[in-house]
């Protein structure tokens, strides 16, 4: 299944011996956990982006390392995933060819109240990152149903 892909991918950068997920304790608040006061949309959203992102690495960007990056601070909320693979240079790139995935991927985060920023150049691999205001979280949480 797709899960199970992105289970085997997030194994094999273990393996690498590179941590699957950083906490960058410069900017980090411990009193933020990530089940805790995050509406259901935006763990969600997160999940199904990180996902898209693995997979594009893994299948198209030719990348021998990901780095994904997981920030919790009272400001945001941010995700980070960068690969080291082919790049792209996306202004270049005809509207059919620049995938379903891009696209899905700032969807997803405009939906659940965040801003995605994709940026690549070619030979320089992709940085993928996915940014929620926590002021902005409240209005999600007020206006999304929970599980």
């Amino acid at each position: 299944t797709g899960d199970d892909a992105i289970a085997d991918q997030i194994q094999i950068i273990d393996d690498d011996g590179d941590p699957a997920f950083d906490d960058d304790e410069n900017d980090s608040d411990d009193d933020y956990l990530f089940q805790d006061d995050l509406p259901t949309l935006v763990c969600v959203s997160m999940v199904r982006i990180l996902q898209e992102a693995l997979n594009n690495a893994a299948k198209h960007a030719e990348a021998t390392r990901i780095h994904v990056q997981a920030e919790f601070t009272r400001q945001r909320v941010r995700m980070k995933v960068v690969d080291d693979g082919v790049g792209f240079a996306l202004k270049s790139l005809p509207p059919r060819e620049r995938g379903l995935g891009l696209s899905t991927m700032r969807e997803r985060a405009e939906r659940s109240g965040g801003v995605c920023r994709i940026s690549s150049q070619p030979d320089k691999g992709t940085e993928i990152t996915v940014t929620w205001k926590r002021s902005k979280l409240r209005e999600v949480a007020e206006t999304t149903p929970q599980a």
